[in-house]
């Protein structure tokens, strides 16, 4: 099962799903019974075949996923579906039977303190069995610029002593900055985070001066 936040999202998850299919070798390619916008069906026509799918459900319609089982969930996007999305989410994981050998992933761009913050707090916790994973910027292997010549801000001195970052790798975060972001580092620190506090931060409302309080944590 693969749930994302909007239609033209979990058209092109369904895609990459299909696309994998296509591509795969001949030997390792199960029959395929039908084939549309929203699910793979892996079967044959007398119901003795792999007897497997892939389904592509939109967040925000009503009961999604509670008529069904899933081994593996999928859910895309999480801090930004419409509608009541606990309870949406509450139904999709009763779909998962506890077995060893299921899965659910829960990804997501931060967008504030929500539920998705929580999760993944409890998360970082250990109060639940989720395991926390964040994929920082710096951690891109492609995202660096040839750096001749660049002398480090005092910022910039910083998140080489944090994070370990090199010239290279600061001449990309330059680039990005002027280029991607109009000028706003604001604006890089949400679309390109160097940790999780700063990514649940910089995306939602505070009566504080945010900068600040990074700073302070």
């Amino acid at each position: 099962g693969i749930v994302a936040h909007k239609d033209d999202a979990s058209s092109n998850l369904f895609n990459m799903s299909r696309r994998m299919y296509e591509h795969l070798p001949d030997a390792l390619k199960p029959q395929r019974r039908a084939s549309n916008a929203k699910e793979l069906v892996f079967d044959d026509r007398n119901g003795k075949g792999l007897g497997s799918r892939i389904k592509v459900m939109t967040a925000g319609g009503d009961g999604i996923g509670r008529a069904g089982t899933f081994q593996n969930l999928h859910i895309s996007e999480y801090a930004f579906w419409p509608g009541d999305k606990e309870a949406t989410l509450l139904g999709l994981l009763q779909a998962v039977p506890a077995q060893p050998d299921t899965l659910v992933v829960i990804e997501s761009t931060a967008n504030g303190y929500e539920d998705f913050q929580a999760r993944w707090a409890a998360a970082v916790a250990g109060e639940s069995d989720f395991a926390p994973v964040f994929c920082a910027w710096w951690e891109q292997p492609e995202y660096r610029r040839p750096a001749r010549g660049l002398v480090p801000t005092r910022e910039e001195r910083q998140l080489q002593q944090r994070y370990g970052l090199d010239d290279e790798q600061l001449s990309w975060r330059r680039w990005c900055i002027r280029n991607a972001c109009g000028g706003d580092e604001r604006l890089f620190r949400q679309e390109y985070p160097s940790c999780p506090e700063e990514a649940f931060l910089t995306t939602g409302a505070c009566v504080f001066d945010k900068e600040t309080v990074l700073e302070r944590l």
